[in-house]
């Protein structure tokens, strides 16, 4: 009963953090699967005792046997979704549903994060079923049967720590010292007095006082382990601490992950603090730039070295002022809980003065790296010049001079592991890839010739691409995963046509380079919000963000932002508030977009060498097909398939509605609740063609619906902004306002559209769109 006790305290410890990895709760699935791992376990403690070596009768051992296949049968059914009378039955198709969730889980698992979303990482989900199964199985079997005390807390550890790497606890010490104390509490019930060799039962030989010599050791372990994570300065950094442990390349640091992955934005629930500015304008913090293209996505290209910067007295001199440049911009920026190995600054680094020591280096784009990496509480003072060219000078470039671009900035390559591909540069009239050597980016290329026009300079060219991206596709944080095969950006571009700031930034710095245009990609923050009190302009973890830099004629690396409500910080930036195109009559004036422009209507991808191989392929802009795909043709088609086909047409978009609907509302925090009320009022007011436009932000969407249809709804979407972005959770009950408020804002919204595209948008038949057509 002991050694039981410690295997149920294993299992539940496992089952009860491996539920962290979902983002819905799943608690009694994952209590079922441990129950259901644990049975064959205790089945042969039952009938062949301690080892599995007692003698048993036939109809004795048939007990475990019988044991082993409920169980494996409930398992089978528990992580693949099919009933247990299919695997009951030998159904060949269960068996190979079953089959295929190690491999099909294992390729999902490369784009998948945590937590996992049921809609979205279905294959993923079934191999963490699998996983828990094996891991609580194992740890029970060596528990109960084998007695091995250790082996069963190193295979729950081993559980323990893969769930804390991805997706890390919140309260990390009181998580540690609860775990270790369950850990050890298993240990000394699976062994209280040691059991003899071979696994023979014996009888424990107890000693006086052993149960308060175990209390004093968990305790002063429990004490250690308080002690190592908390440390002597109260600084948050502790003795030991765990967030200096890293892997992988230096430049992922600063809490900002440098790497492309155009997969979905996963924030946490609780926003962090990043970094303060003292600053006289807000102006995006970067941190380096992206260079090279692999054929995938552009990474920080590490094969051109770097250039070392003698630091004296805490600061370093980059370079001097270019030649009639604007006044420096002097920024202060101290640290909050983060690391941070590369200086974060305003626009293009001249000086930093304090904060560093040791070596200092420039890398990646003019980005500056340090040893020892700064830290939480690091202050420094930065001086940076920040670009901000003259829009009539650039559109009478006509090309770039020689020698002014460096190799290299107009790279590409057709897939990863790819040759590099040089695209001559704009104007220069060399010979380009042809469409066989850019295979699945030739569309990428037509796309940008197309969006670019007669464009006569590089400047009008850069224009007419960055506002294409802004008025054409729409701001998802968590968009569609690419289809297997399918490079991200060209998914992007002509599947998905939605995405965040890496799709944005990524697609137009390719679009450019296809065309001779020199382009990377910057990553850093967003510039943050300012906090009055102080004066600061504070920077969150969820203001991380990518843009482009384009290097124009006789003007350098200019910051553009392709991302929907985001800016850079030029005039001649579509994004810009301040942008400001010439007038018609100036000199070599030509057309370069005062608002974004939308691409004409013979601007399809080419056809010689398709995103997608499949032929019929559905137009980039239809929308996407009702219903599953089917597989192969393995299943016949049944009798009543007509009939279910029509229940299911009518059925299944408010049975769909009401799912979500309920998801959404028992969200766990204020802050996702009050998110969800107003993803499901947008999902709504889409499907009847009535959503606002995704590129406003929330009170341009609340003036226009206002405007249509004289509805009011910037209660609504005031909550949304303050839920998005402020640093303090909502206020008890604003979830449930939120959802009152969209409830209103629908039904008025509703009952000013007409009849048969309320029904259409009832059964899901509509054809969902926003007010500007989009």
């Amino acid at each position: 009963m002991r050694a039981a006790a410690g295997g149920a305290l294993l299992a539940l410890l496992l089952a009860g953090w491996w539920a962290g990895l979902y983002e819905e709760s799943r608690t009694g699935t994952l209590l079922a699967i441990a129950l259901l791992a644990a049975l064959p376990a205790a089945a042969v403690l039952a009938v062949c005792g301690e080892g599995g070596r007692r003698p048993a009768r036939l109809r004795r051992a048939l007990l475990p046997v019988a044991a082993g296949a409920v169980a494996l049968t409930g398992l089978a059914a528990a992580v693949t979704g099919r009933g247990p009378l299919e695997f009951a039955a030998l159904s060949g198709d269960a068996w190979r549903d079953l089959a295929r969730v190690l491999p099909d889980g294992l390729a999902a698992g490369e784009t998948a994060s945590t937590p996992a979303s049921p809609d979205d990482d279905a294959a993923f989900i079934r191999l963490l079923d699998l996983a828990l199964a094996g891991l609580v199985g194992g740890g029970v079997w060596l528990a109960l049967v084998r007695r091995r005390a250790g082996a069963a807390v190193v295979v729950a550890g081993a559980g323990v720590a893969y769930r804390w790497t991805v997706e890390a606890p919140g309260a990390a010490l009181a998580a540690g010292c609860l775990t270790l104390a369950v850990m050890l509490g298993a240990l000394a019930l699976i062994a209280p007095g040691g059991a003899p060799p071979g696994g023979a039962r014996a009888r424990s030989v107890r000693r006086p006082g052993a149960p308060l010599r175990a209390a004093g050791t968990l305790a002063v372990v429990i004490a250690v382990a308080g002690a190592l994570g908390t440390g002597p300065a109260q600084d948050g950094r502790g003795w030991w601490d765990w967030r200096d442990w890293g892997t992988g390349d230096v430049a992922a640091g600063a809490g900002l992950d440098v790497q492309q992955n155009y997969g979905q934005l996963r924030w946490p629930e609780v926003p962090r603090e990043v970094l303060r500015v003292r600053t006289p304008r807000p102006l995006p913090m970067r941190a380096i730039a992206l260079g090279a293209f692999d054929g995938a996505a552009f990474t920080w290209d590490q094969s051109r070295g770097s250039r070392p910067v003698r630091v004296v007295a805490g600061g370093a001199t980059l370079r001097y002022p270019a030649p009639g440049a604007s006044a420096p911009v002097r920024q202060s920026v101290t640290l909050a809980a983060t690391e941070a190995p590369l200086v974060l600054a305003g626009g293009r680094l001249l000086q930093v003065r304090g904060g560093l020591g040791g070596q200092a280096d420039e890398v990646g784009g003019e980005g500056l790296r340090v040893a020892p990496a700064l830290g939480p509480g690091d202050s420094y003072r930065v001086e940076v010049e920040v670009p901000d060219p003259d829009p009539a000078g650039l559109i009478g470039a006509r090309g770039y001079a020689p020698g002014e671009v460096e190799p290299g900035t107009t790279d590409v390559r057709a897939g990863p592991g790819g040759p590099a591909l040089t695209v001559p540069l704009w104007g220069t009239g060399g010979t380009a890839p042809t469409d066989a050597e850019l295979g699945e980016y030739a569309p990428v290329r037509a796309l940008a010739r197309r969006v670019a026009g007669d464009a006569g300079s590089p400047y009008v060219a850069v224009n007419r691409i960055e506002a294409h991206l802004r008025s054409d596709y729409a701001y998802d944080e968590a968009p569609p995963f690419p289809s297997p095969g399918t490079p991200p950006l060209a998914d992007f571009l002509f599947t998905t046509r939605r995405g965040f700031c890496q799709h944005f930034a990524g697609s137009m710095a390719l679009m450019l380079r296809t065309l001779g245009i020199p382009a990377r990609v910057a990553v850093g923050y967003t510039a943050g919000r300012l906090e009055p009190e102080s004066g600061d302009w504070v920077v969150l973890d969820r203001d991380a963000h990518a843009w482009v830099e384009v290097q124009l004629p006789g003007a350098g690396w200019v910051p553009f932002d392709p991302t929907p409500g985001r800016y850079a910080p030029n005039r001649v930036s579509v994004g810009s508030p301040d942008y400001s195109p010439p007038e018609e009559d100036a000199p070599a004036a030509e057309s370069v977009t005062p608002a974004p422009v939308a691409v004409p209507p013979d601007a399809a991808p080419a056809q010689a060498a398709p995103v997608r191989p499949e032929p019929a392929a559905p137009a980039p802009d239809a929308p996407a097909a009702a219903g599953a795909e089917g597989d192969g043709g393995e299943r016949p088609w049944w009798p009543g398939a007509a009939g279910l086909a029509v229940l299911g047409l009518v059925g299944a978009a408010p049975a769909g509605r009401a799912l979500r609907r309920a998801r959404r509302r028992r969200l766990p925090d204020e802050r996702g609740r009050v998110l969800g009320a107003v993803a499901d009022l947008e999902q709504d007011l889409r499907a009847l063609g009535a959503a606002p436009a995704p590129t406003r932000d929330a009170a341009g969407r609340a003036r226009e619906l206002q405007e249509r249809f004289g509805v009011d709804a910037r209660g609504l979407y005031r909550r949304a902004e303050e839920a998005c972005y402020g640093r303090a959770e909502p206020s008890p009950g604003s979830g449930a306002a939120a959802w009152r408020e969209a409830r209103r804002v629908r039904r008025q919204v509703a009952a000013r559209r007409g009849r048969l595209r309320r029904a259409a948008a009832f059964v899901g038949l509509a054809r969902h769109g926003t007010l500007d057509g989009s």
